[in-house]
């Protein structure tokens, strides 16, 4: 089972690059990347619902 500790840190980091990109004027670069921030948001979910349905 994939530990919840490395994806959130994963999540946090391309968060703050999603930030920095938006923040430097490059929004569509951002913006295409958003799809990448729900691939780990549903990873996470998946971690979750397993945690909880194995008790």
């Amino acid at each position: 089972m994939e530990t919840l500790s490395p994806l959130h840190t994963e999540i946090h980091a391309l968060a703050g690059e999603l930030i920095r990109l938006k923040q430097t004027g490059q929004a569509e670069a951002a913006l295409a990347r958003v799809d990448e921030l729900h691939g780990l948001r549903d990873r996470v979910l998946l971690q979750l619902a397993a945690r909880l349905a194995s008790g």
